[in-house]
């Protein structure tokens, strides 16, 4: 693991970068626990199961614990300058601009339940930082888990209305019985 998130806490990454780095890690975890696909197990059961976090809730708990040590660095050091510091008089490309540190790191406050506009007070005692982080990151994880759960829930919804509306179809078009009978064989098929 901490081969994979070497460096980390500097990283700016993206939604899509996020996502194969997670894909990733979890076939790791599923090779690591001999869970096999044929298992059907979700990444929720496989990280249950692990007793880990969510990769992205590390990523993003390195990323603000960083945050907090920059923030309590002394101002005058460069690193803290350029970290937090803001360009003044800098030209822009055309288009998205790209992805800063600062940007990362108020997306991660936004995910962590964190409020963005006075974090500064919050990370200078490190261990409350470093506490709200950690609570953060349980809420990010459930947060994520029961967006998973809405998702599936929501795919097994629509698969079973269109599998009803295709067993009636070939039903009516097949054997040309009335539906009415197609609906008693169904029925009984259950």
């Amino acid at each position: 693991m901490s081969t994979l998130l070497y460096g980390a806490e500097t990283w700016t990454s993206y939604a899509k970068q996020e996502r194969q780095i997670n894909t990733f890690y979890m076939r790791c975890l599923r090779n690591i626990l001999g869970i096999s696909w044929k298992d059907i197990a979700t990444n929720e059961r496989v990280l249950q199961i692990a007793r880990m976090p969510s990769l992205t809730a590390m990523l993003k708990q390195r990323r603000l614990c960083w945050l907090g040590h920059v923030h309590r660095m002394d101002p005058s050091r460069l690193l803290r300058q350029i970290m937090l510091g803001a360009v003044a008089n800098a030209r822009r490309d055309v288009g998205r601009p790209l992805l800063r540190f600062k940007d990362c790191t108020k997306r991660d406050m936004v995910a962590f339940n964190i409020n963005h506009n006075s974090w500064e007070k919050l990370a200078e005692n490190r261990d409350q930082w470093r506490k709200i982080v950690k609570d953060g990151q349980q809420h990010h994880d459930e947060a994520w888990f029961g967006l998973l759960s809405d998702r599936r829930n929501k795919k097994h919804q629509n698969s079973d209305i269109n599998d009803t509306h295709l067993f009636l179809f070939r039903c009516v078009v097949e054997s040309a019985a009335p539906v009415s009978a197609c609906t008693a064989i169904r029925k009984n098929a259950l």
